[in-house]
């Protein structure tokens, strides 16, 4: 059982809680923890994985960005070549920045993550869950194909860019073989073997951080903002049956039934 889930005071409402859990937080938490965003579940050692994680993350966007900068500055002289380097750096520092955000706000994340499970917890009409799995699968699909969007074009931009770049002769006589992130030859020979080899899979992992910071915030948002229309849904529901009380609890007034949506109003005003 997620550690989270345990935490809550209240006893689940919701049998199905744990399943409903996992089918609509499933994809973001495979996205988010292998960039130490996710909220740990594990204890002992396992608790001080996200932050290496976000360590090591942030090392191989640093090397990555320091290297084009200083190519940028000491090394090209073609006015057309640095502005496209240019480019590639801008955007390099942009998604250190979204990562830098996500995780000076981690300890929010996890304070909505704790509220959509308590959410979950305390589902108690089969017509409630019903609405909240309708907006959590629609959730699930804009993280699936924010998923596959980001993914498919970084692998297509490491993969099949790198090898149409190609390589070419310099003028004694060198095979130069091209990255796809310029480096900066002052610090090292990166046509040696297996300094070549290493640095384009350091550069892969850059690759990756970048389309997991986006894919990730893209998936929080679709999650997050897909639990809240389904809490509103839920809320509409329960105005509609305010009155006669047919899908409430038995012998509730009306009064308790009233002081239920207001509550339930509240907390979905709250989550933020």
């Amino acid at each position: 059982m997620h550690p989270l889930i345990r935490n809550h005071g209240d006893q689940p409402r919701n049998p199905n809680y744990e399943k409903d859990i996992v089918y609509v937080t499933r994809h973001n938490k495979w996205v988010l923890n292998s960039i130490g965003i996710w909220p740990a579940v594990l204890e002992g050692f396992g608790q001080f994985l996200p932050k290496i994680a976000i360590g090591v993350s942030n090392l191989v966007l640093f090397f990555t960005l320091v290297q084009c900068v200083l190519h940028i500055i000491f090394e090209q002289k073609d006015p057309l070549l640095r502005l496209k380097i240019l480019g590639l750096t801008c955007f390099s520092f942009i998604s250190l920045m979204k990562y830098w955000a996500l995780t000076a706000r981690k300890s929010k994340i996890e304070h909505c993550i704790e509220q959509l499970y308590a959410d979950w917890k305390q589902v108690e009409f089969q017509r409630d869950r019903k609405l909240m799995l309708k907006y959590g699968k629609i959730g699930r699909k804009l993280t699936v194909y924010s998923v596959v969007f980001m993914y498919s074009g970084g692998i297509i931009y490491h993969t099949i860019m790198q090898y149409a770049i190609g390589s070419y002769v310099d003028e004694f006589n060198r095979t130069i073989k091209l990255l796809v992130y310029p480096t900066y030859s002052a610090l090292y020979d990166v046509q040696k073997s297996p300094v070549y080899e290493l640095v384009y899979v350091v550069q892969c992992m850059c690759g990756y951080v970048f389309d997991t910071v986006t894919a990730g915030a893209c998936g929080l948002a679709a999650l997050f903002a897909t639990h809240v229309c389904g809490q509103i849904d839920v809320l509409m529901s329960r105005l509609d049956d305010l009155i006669d009380g047919k899908f409430s609890e038995e012998n509730s007034s009306l009064n308790v039934r009233l002081v239920e949506i207001v509550q339930h109003h509240i907390r979905t005003l709250k989550y933020k």
